[in-house]
C-alpha cells in the first residue's frame, strides 16, 4: 500500500501569520434545514457575553444565512494580510461566502416534491421567486394541468401523449433533468386530458361514430359522462368562467396568505379582504339577472335576504377600496382619487376571467378539427381504397390536429398562469443557483 496511508493526516490548514484562533468548533450536517446556522449563532453569541472573542467561518454556499442573522452586510474587504472579516454589532467577526457577491441576495434554488418539480420550468420562465416570495410551482402544477387537459379534451389524443412521455421516461432515464421534468409534466397533462376527453365524450372527435356508421352500417357511440361541448357550448362556457374565477380567487388568496406571514394583517384587510366582498357581492348580484340566465340558460333566484346581502357586500367592498386602497397617502383627496383609480381595477378582474373563454375556444377547436379530418376521411365510402383513404387522411390529420392543439394548449395554460394567476399575488425576479461544476463534454 502507501507508505502515508499509515500516517495520521490533519485536514487542518495553517492558519494566516496575522490570525490568532485559538479553538475551533465545528459545526457539520450532511442535510440542509436542520439548524445548523441557528446552532452556529448561539453558540457565538453566548460565548461573546461570556467575554470570548468570536469569529464565525461560515462556509455554506449554497444559502449562507449568518450575516442576516447578524445584521452583516458587505461587501467584505481586503489588504496585503488577506480578507478581514466584518464586524457585528456585539462584535462577532463574521466571513461568509455572501460577503464576497456584488449581491448579497442569496440565489434561489426550488425543492418540490415529483409531481410539482414537473413544473418548475414553468415557473423559471415566468421568474424564480424573488426575496420574502413563496414558491407557488406545487399549486401553480395541479391548475396548470388541470386547465391543459381541459383545453385538449379528446380522450385519445391524451393517452397518446401520456404513452409518448412515459416510453421516453423510461427507455432514456440519463436524460438532462430539466428535459425530464417537461416530459413529466406533459405526462400527466395527457393524463389530465384523457380524463376531459372521457367526460366529453372525445376518441378521436366523433371517430367511434363516423367508423361505425359509414363500415359497418350502424352507429355505434361512447356517451360522454359528463356533457358534448359541440353540442352545448354555452355550457362548457359557464364552467370555463366558474373555472377562471376559481383560479383567480386562489391567487388573490395566496396573496393573503403571504402577507399574514409577513405579519402585514392591515394589508391583508384592506388588499384581499376588501376586494373578496366586493367580488363575491358582485358575482351573486349577477347570477339572478336576465344575462346570465340567457347565457347559461338556467334560472337563480335567490331569496330577498341573500340579495340585500350581495348589496351590502358589494357597498362595503366599493367603500372600502375607495377610502382604504391609498391609505399611506395623507392628503385625503390624493387618497380618495388613487382609490377611485384602483377601484376601476375591477375591469381588469372583468378582463382577466373572460380571458378564461380561451378554454371554451381551444376544447371546441380540437373536437370541430377532428370531426373534419373524420368527415374527410370518410367520404369515399366503404370500400377497399375508401379504407385506404380514410386510414391515410386520419393519422396525417389527427397527427397535425394533436399538434397545433398541443402548442395550442402548452401556450395558453402558460398564459393563465403568468398574466391571470400570477398577476394577482407574484413578481419573481430572483436568480437561479447555479452550482459549481466541471463540464466535461
Amino acid at each position: 500500500g502507501c507508505p502515508s496511508s499509515k500516517q495520521p493526516q490533519s485536514f487542518q490548514e495553517k492558519l494566516n501569520e496575522y490570525s490568532s484562533v485559538k479553538k475551533v468548533i465545528g459545526v457539520v450536517s450532511g442535510k440542509g434545514g436542520v439548524g445548523k446556522s441557528f446552532v452556529t449563532a448561539s453558540l457565538a453569541t453566548a460565548m461573546r457575553k461570556k467575554g470570548y472573542e468570536v469569529g464565525i467561518l461560515d462556509a455554506d454556499i449554497t444559502g449562507p444565512s449568518i450575516p442576516k442573522m447578524f445584521g452583516v452586510h458587505g461587501p467584505a474587504m481586503g489588504s496585503e494580510m488577506g480578507i478581514l472579516p466584518i464586524a457585528a454589532e456585539d462584535g462577532t467577526k463574521i466571513m461568509s461566502i455572501n460577503l464576497l457577491m456584488e449581491d448579497e441576495e442569496a440565489p434561489v434554488l426550488l425543492s418540490n416534491g415529483t409531481f410539482a418539480a414537473s413544473a418548475e420550468g414553468v415557473t423559471a420562465s415566468f421568474g424564480l421567486p424573488a426575496k420574502g416570495e413563496m414558491d407557488p410551482t406545487g399549486i401553480m402544477a395541479a391548475c396548470y394541468v388541470f386547465l391543459f387537459g381541459l383545453m385538449l379534451s379528446d380522450a385519445a389524443y391524451g393517452f397518446i401523449v401520456f404513452l409518448m412521455c412515459f416510453l421516453a421516461l423510461k427507455k432514456f432515464p440519463r436524460m438532462e433533468e430539466n428535459l425530464r421534468k417537461s416530459l413529466r409534466l406533459f405526462m400527466y397533462c395527457g393524463l389530465s386530458t384523457l380524463f376531459w376527453g372521457v367526460m366529453f365524450g372525445g376518441y378521436f372527435g366523433d371517430a367511434v361514430d363516423i367508423v361505425s356508421r359509414t363500415y359497418f352500417g350502424h352507429t355505434v357511440t361512447i356517451p360522454a359522462l359528463w356533457f358534448v361541448p359541440l353540442n352545448d357550448p354555452m355550457k362548457l362556457l359557464v364552467y370555463s368562467m366558474l373555472f377562471g374565477v376559481i383560479h383567480l380567487f386562489l391567487g388573490l388568496g395566496l396573496k393573503g396568505y403571504m402577507l399574514l406571514k409577513d405579519g402585514k394583517v392591515v394589508d391583508f384587510i384592506c388588499d384581499v379582504v376588501i376586494w373578496y366582498l366586493l367580488l363575491l357581492g358582485l358575482i351573486l348580484m349577477l347570477l339572478p339577472t336576465e344575462l346570465f340566465g340567457s347565457i347559461a340558460q338556467m334560472n337563480i333566484v335567490f331569496p330577498p335576504v341573500l340579495n340585500s346581502l350581495a348589496k351590502g357586500m358589494a357597498i362595503v367592498g366599493a367603500l372600502g377600496i375607495l377610502v382604504m386602497s391609498a391609505r399611506d397617502k395623507k392628503n385625503p383627496l390624493l387618497r380618495l382619487a388613487l382609490g377611485a383609480y384602483d377601484l376601476y381595477n375591477i375591469t381588469g378582474w372583468v378582463s382577466d376571467v373572460l380571458s378564461y373563454s380561451r378554454l371554451l375556444a381551444l376544447g371546441l377547436a380540437t373536437g370541430v378539427i377532428a370531426s373534419v379530418i373524420n368527415q374527410m376521411g370518410s367520404m369515399v365510402g366503404n370500400n377497399v381504397f375508401g379504407v385506404i383513404v380514410f386510414i391515410l387522411v386520419f393519422c396525417f390529420g389527427h397527427l397535425f390536429n394533436l399538434a397545433i392543439n398541443l402548442l395550442g394548449a402548452y401556450v395558453h395554460t402558460c398564459r393563465l398562469q403568468y398574466v391571470e394567476f400570477f398577476g394577482k399575488f407574484y413578481e419573481g425576479g430572483g436568480k437561479a443557483f447555479r452550482p459549481f461544476k466541471q463540464i466535461t463534454k
